[in-house]
């Protein structure tokens, strides 16, 4: 046992999970000794497994091949766990699953962020909530500021019909302080080195002067990525990897449209055939910046509304360069 309580590796008894290619699922097959340190039933050797494995390709595990030097070897010396194929009753009792099936949704390699279109009821939380459940997290800094994320409900605006969606509101009741950050931001599921693209869809609405003091020359709107710094995942803790300022405009009246960005971008090392790391993780968010250094005053209200935010994996280009 090391000092934190665990075994490191420990080659007596393991566990490791089978499925597809004609695996039963839900089956249990072999236990350890009270103290999970040696097998007590149904011992399994590594032949076992790789006879299992041959079989299921279609190859007899009993074959021979020839190594570089010529000796004649065996594929494997133990038979295949004949057991856990098939769908006879007689094979093995069948365990109940348990757990909550939303904790783990679905596998869906689109689906890389939950919740793009805000219809959840709790689809914004705040900033220091816990990694899981994944989800959108917002954060104005510093706290008490004249900016303010939240999940506004269905409405009509200049006879647009929107649905629940995230909103950012610009307040002139308190001044937007000098180093004013507004972040709504995402943590990616299993982030693969590639390309990503962002999409987002929004409107901005409210004043017209006031919107032009604040957009034009005080505010910048950034799509981002980011990598968090802090093993909790919580977006008060990250670096940005890239980003791309966007421009938005006030919704017209007479002809009310969404406006739409993209920002796509390629996360690969740079030295052909080098891994690349995320390190503790990808993010991705809207972050709205005060630029001036100044303190800003709102006259009237002001609002940005984001109806859609999407990421796709684009994947990730064969480099034919490399060779080995």
């Amino acid at each position: 046992i090391n000092a934190k309580g665990g075994r490191d590796h420990w080659g007596s008894v393991f566990c490791c999970t089978l499925a597809g290619a004609g695996i039963r699922g839900g089956q249990i097959y072999g236990s350890s000794d009270r103290d999970g340190a040696y097998p007590l039933t149904d011992r399994v050797e590594p032949g076992n497994l790789t006879s299992t494995i041959f079989h299921l390709l279609g190859l007899d595990h009993r074959g021979t091949f020839t190594d570089p030097v010529g000796r004649e070897l065996s594929l494997s010396h133990e038979e295949p766990l004949f057991r856990l194929l098939g769908d006879a009753k007689a094979n093995l009792d069948l365990v109940q699953s348990t757990g909550d099936v939303n904790r783990v949704p679905v596998f869906d390699e689109k689906r890389i962020i939950g919740n793009t279109q805000f219809q959840m009821d709790d689809a914004i939380r705040p900033a220091l909530t816990p990694s899981r459940p994944k989800g959108w997290r917002q954060l104005v800094t510093p706290a008490d500021n004249g900016v303010l994320i939240s999940l506004a409900q269905p409405q009509k605006i200049h006879e647009l019909e929107l649905s629940q969606h995230a909103h950012f509101s610009f307040e002139p009741t308190k001044e937007i302080a000098k180093t004013t950050s507004a972040i709504l931001a995402q943590e990616v599921r299993s982030p693969f080195p590639g390309t990503y693209r962002i999409k987002i869809e929004l409107l901005a609405e409210g004043d017209a002067q006031s919107f032009a003091d604040l957009f034009d020359t005080k505010l910048t709107c950034h799509l981002v990525y980011f990598q968090f710094t802090q093993q909790e995942k919580q977006i008060n803790g990250r670096n940005v990897m890239a980003e791309q300022q966007i421009k938005p405009t006030l919704i017209d009246a007479a002809n009310p449209t969404l406006q739409s960005f993209e920002f796509t971008k390629q996360f690969v090392n740079a030295t052909p055939g080098s891994n690349f790391s995320f390190g503790l993780g990808l993010g991705v968010g809207l972050e709205i910046r005060n630029a001036s250094g100044q303190f800003i005053s709102v006259s009237k209200q002001v609002s940005l509304r984001v109806t859609r935010y999407e990421l796709e994996f684009l994947g990730k280009e064969r480099n034919k360069d490399v060779t080995s």
